[in-house]
């Protein structure tokens, strides 16, 4: 899962992909600052929704 503010996670998407890995990437999503504990409940939320 790749998120964060502005496009550095689109080029790291495309980099990925260039480089056959783009079927890792689960979600992208666009976010502002977030604290560890954000940023954990954001993963475990997207793993819980994928099962």
């Amino acid at each position: 899962m790749i998120f964060g503010p502005g496009e550095a996670k689109d080029e790291l998407k495309k980099r990925l992909e260039e480089n056959n890995l783009g079927r890792h990437i689960v979600g992208i999503e666009t976010v502002d600052k977030m604290t560890d504990h954000q940023i954990a409940a954001k993963i475990r939320q997207q793993f819980a929704e994928s099962r």
